[in-house]
């Protein structure tokens, strides 16, 4: 994220008046009042918005999924379908709630990621 700045600071010579000059404010923060507010209050927030999506992300993007269902499911065999359609069936709908729980899970981490 800082890469251009981090060149640029970098590649650019200092300044003689700056290096010699004085501190302005020897015993000045770099986390004051104002900074600590707003750490405190960004990790408030992203830690409501995170824990919105995680409770609350299934009804809001209308994805259905059991709260057991487990993730990483392969798609059912073509063998199945032929052989055994009921089984083929339990099997895809696991499938599909386990593609669900997936796409649930990157919601929650690319709003991790973004935020």
């Amino acid at each position: 994220m800082d890469t251009f700045a981090a060149l640029a600071l970098s590649t650019e010579p200092p300044l003689p008046s700056v290096i010699k000059g004085m501190p302005i404010n020897g015993d000045a923060s770099v986390l004051s009042n104002t900074v600590w507010r707003q750490i405190f209050g960004m990790t408030a927030w992203n830690t409501i918005v995170m824990l919105f999506i995680m409770l609350f992300g299934r009804t809001l993007l209308s994805i259905d999924y059991p709260l057991e269902c487990p993730t990483g499911r392969s798609m059912p065999s073509d063998s199945l379908r032929t052989s055994d359609k009921s089984k083929y069936d339990v099997e895809l709908k696991s499938y599909e709630e386990s593609q669900s729980k997936l796409l649930h899970l990157t919601y929650i981490f690319n709003t991790f990621v973004f935020m």
